[in-house]
Protein backbone atom coordinates (compact mmCIF):
# COMPACT_ATOMS: atom_id res chain seq x y z
CA UNK A 1 0.00 0.00 0.00
CA UNK A 2 1.25 3.23 -1.18
CA UNK A 3 1.98 6.44 1.40
CA UNK A 4 -0.92 8.44 -0.44
CA UNK A 5 -3.44 5.10 -0.14
CA UNK A 6 -2.63 4.91 3.59
CA UNK A 7 -3.40 8.65 3.84
CA UNK A 8 -6.34 8.57 2.19
CA UNK A 9 -7.47 5.88 4.19
CA UNK A 10 -6.54 8.22 7.75
CA UNK A 11 -8.55 10.84 6.08
CA UNK A 12 -11.32 8.77 5.23
CA UNK A 13 -11.85 7.54 8.43
CA UNK A 14 -11.06 10.88 10.28
CA UNK A 15 -13.63 12.29 7.81
CA UNK A 16 -16.57 9.80 8.40
CA UNK A 17 -15.88 8.48 11.43
CA UNK A 18 -16.02 4.95 9.47
CA UNK A 19 -13.66 2.36 11.38
CA UNK A 20 -11.19 0.87 9.24
CA UNK A 21 -10.18 -3.00 9.09
CA UNK A 22 -6.75 -3.82 7.13
CA UNK A 23 -6.91 -7.95 7.13
CA UNK A 24 -4.26 -9.31 5.89
CA UNK A 25 -1.66 -7.21 5.32
CA UNK A 26 0.51 -7.25 8.59
CA UNK A 27 3.31 -5.60 6.49
CA UNK A 28 1.07 -2.30 6.37
CA UNK A 29 1.82 -2.08 10.11
CA UNK A 30 5.26 -1.45 9.43
CA UNK A 31 4.70 1.07 7.06
CA UNK A 32 2.11 2.94 9.22
CA UNK A 33 4.76 2.26 11.82
CA UNK A 34 7.31 5.19 10.25
CA UNK A 35 4.90 7.94 9.73
CA UNK A 36 3.59 9.61 13.92
CA UNK A 37 0.88 10.65 12.95
CA UNK A 38 -0.78 7.46 11.38
CA UNK A 39 0.29 5.21 13.94
CA UNK A 40 -0.98 7.39 16.58
CA UNK A 41 -4.12 6.58 15.13
CA UNK A 42 -4.06 3.24 14.68
CA UNK A 43 -6.05 1.23 17.09
CA UNK A 44 -6.77 -2.24 17.99
CA UNK A 45 -4.56 -5.29 16.61
CA UNK A 46 -5.52 -9.04 16.20
CA UNK A 47 -3.27 -11.64 15.20
CA UNK A 48 -4.35 -14.67 13.51
CA UNK A 49 -1.75 -17.03 13.86
CA UNK A 50 -2.63 -16.92 17.99
CA UNK A 51 -4.36 -18.72 20.36
CA UNK A 52 -7.71 -17.70 18.16
CA UNK A 53 -6.59 -19.54 15.15
CA UNK A 54 -8.37 -22.42 15.59
CA UNK A 55 -11.84 -20.51 16.04
CA UNK A 56 -10.56 -19.05 12.83
CA UNK A 57 -9.65 -21.97 10.95
CA UNK A 58 -13.01 -23.18 11.89
CA UNK A 59 -14.97 -20.93 11.09
CA UNK A 60 -13.13 -20.67 7.67
CA UNK A 61 -13.62 -24.50 6.73
CA UNK A 62 -17.34 -23.92 7.69
CA UNK A 63 -18.04 -21.65 5.21
CA UNK A 64 -15.91 -23.03 2.73
CA UNK A 65 -15.76 -26.59 3.13
CA UNK A 66 -18.22 -28.05 5.83
CA UNK A 67 -17.82 -31.33 4.58
CA UNK A 68 -14.06 -31.38 5.73
CA UNK A 69 -14.54 -29.96 8.60
CA UNK A 70 -13.44 -32.38 11.19
CA UNK A 71 -10.33 -33.76 8.59
CA UNK A 72 -8.74 -30.91 8.03
CA UNK A 73 -8.25 -28.89 11.12
CA UNK A 74 -4.58 -29.28 12.38
CA UNK A 75 -3.25 -29.11 8.22
CA UNK A 76 -5.56 -25.82 7.85
CA UNK A 77 -3.72 -24.20 10.92
CA UNK A 78 -0.56 -24.99 9.95
CA UNK A 79 -1.36 -22.95 6.91
CA UNK A 80 -2.13 -19.75 8.52
CA UNK A 81 0.45 -19.72 10.67
CA UNK A 82 2.81 -19.14 6.97
CA UNK A 83 2.81 -16.08 4.73
CA UNK A 84 -0.99 -15.25 3.38
CA UNK A 85 -2.69 -16.84 6.60
CA UNK A 86 -6.12 -16.83 6.34
CA UNK A 87 -5.97 -15.44 2.86
CA UNK A 88 -3.47 -18.26 2.00
CA UNK A 89 -5.97 -20.94 3.80
CA UNK A 90 -9.48 -19.76 1.29
CA UNK A 91 -7.57 -20.21 -1.30
CA UNK A 92 -5.93 -24.02 -0.70
CA UNK A 93 -9.91 -24.54 0.87
CA UNK A 94 -11.36 -23.80 -2.82
CA UNK A 95 -8.69 -25.63 -4.94
CA UNK A 96 -8.69 -28.57 -2.64
CA UNK A 97 -12.92 -28.35 -2.33
CA UNK A 98 -12.72 -28.57 -6.02
CA UNK A 99 -10.53 -31.09 -6.63
CA UNK A 100 -11.84 -33.67 -3.64
CA UNK A 101 -13.61 -35.95 -6.16
CA UNK A 102 -10.44 -37.27 -7.47
CA UNK A 103 -9.02 -38.31 -3.83
CA UNK A 104 -10.19 -40.75 -0.80
CA UNK A 105 -10.14 -38.07 1.71
CA UNK A 106 -10.42 -34.27 2.02
CA UNK A 107 -6.84 -34.49 3.95
CA UNK A 108 -5.50 -36.07 0.84
CA UNK A 109 -7.02 -33.17 -1.52
CA UNK A 110 -6.04 -30.89 0.79
CA UNK A 111 -2.46 -31.32 0.62
CA UNK A 112 -2.30 -31.87 -2.95
CA UNK A 113 -3.97 -28.73 -3.05
CA UNK A 114 -0.96 -27.60 -1.17
CA UNK A 115 1.30 -28.82 -3.90
CA UNK A 116 0.02 -27.44 -6.16
CA UNK A 117 0.44 -23.63 -5.18
CA UNK A 118 2.84 -21.63 -5.08
CA UNK A 119 3.95 -22.20 -1.32
CA UNK A 120 7.58 -21.63 0.52
CA UNK A 121 6.67 -24.16 3.22
CA UNK A 122 6.00 -27.84 3.92
CA UNK A 123 2.66 -28.58 4.71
Amino acid sequence: MTASARQWIFDFHDATGCPIALVGNPEVLSAIRENDQQFSRIGLRTEVKGDKASADVDRLISIHWPAAAESLNGAAIKVIKERGHLRALKKQLLLARDISPTFDSPLEAFQAAHTKLVRDYAL
